[in-house]
């Protein structure tokens, strides 16, 4: 029987932090939380307005985002959900 070509990878663990209607502070304590815990990748999304609420709610550009994020972290990968 031939091994599954899946089976030799390592499970790796993703988050998705949404910026809308989020303080600067809390995204930055999230991603230190989300690094600290052996996450091996966070994302963020790339929409330009918050999809719920109010539209004109407090929103973070994706790649400004990424950007602050690299900044701040060590080890995590970081990504868009789509761009």
């Amino acid at each position: 029987m031939s091994k599954l070509p899946y089976a030799s990878r390592p499970v790796r663990v993703g988050v998705q932090l949404q910026p809308q209607h989020a303080d600067y502070v809390a995204l930055r304590r999230a991603v230190d939380a989300a690094e600290e815990t052996g996450v091996d990748v966070i994302f963020t999304w790339d929409h330009f307005f918050p999809l719920g609420g109010d539209r004109d709610g407090k929103h973070f550009e994706c790649w400004t985002m990424l950007a602050a994020w690299a900044e701040q972290t060590e080890r995590v990968e970081l990504s868009a959900l789509v761009t």
